[in-house]
């Protein structure tokens, strides 16, 4: 009875100190990306990243973290434009956005054109079928865009999570 109780206890302890380390909010500092963002959950990357596409080279960089028991993801990215010529801000955002919509088997619910620590940028807003949504904010310094996403698995306004990560978010 007693190795009975004790392989309880400690399946309990691993169980919760996974969901304290999944939930906790850590900063993630980019010093190759020039920012950093506050994220909850284990952080995974970065996944690297090059193509070459119709416009030039494409470089980015992704992180993104998960709570332990599902629900929201947090995702940063940035990617450099190498060698593109006459590159226009508002076309990269929305193809940025087809793709993620395309990706994600959603639909487009909305779209509006943000500020973000004084650069301008762009806000859309996702709906995942069958449920939940992703909202992305991108914007761009020079020939670098930056991306911030939040995806929750519900349908309706984002929770305060969501203000919390993408308030965090500074330049270095």
């Amino acid at each position: 009875m007693n190795k009975l109780l004790a392989v309880v206890l400690a399946g309990a302890l691993a169980v919760g100190i996974l969901y304290w380390r999944s939930n906790r909010w850590q900063w993630l500092t980019a010093d190759d990306g020039g920012f950093q963002v506050l994220m909850k959950g284990t952080l995974v990357g970065p996944e690297i990243d090059s193509q070459k596409a119709m416009i030039g080279s494409v470089q980015s960089k992704q992180w993104r973290s998960e709570p332990f028991f599902g629900g929201e993801t947090f995702m940063a990215m940035y990617m450099d434009l190498v060698g593109v010529p006459g590159f226009n801000l508002d076309a990269a955002l929305k193809s940025i956005a087809s793709g993620i919509v395309q990706r994600s088997n959603g639909s487009l619910q909305g779209e509006k054109a943000i500020e973000v620590k004084g650069l301008p940028g762009k806000e859309f807003d996702v709906e995942i079928i069958p449920n939940g949504r992703i909202l992305l904010r991108a914007f761009a310094l020079d020939r670098r865009i930056y991306l911030l996403g939040f995806k929750w698995g519900q349908k309706g306004e984002p929770p305060p999570d969501a203000a919390r990560f993408f308030d965090s978010f500074a330049l270095r």
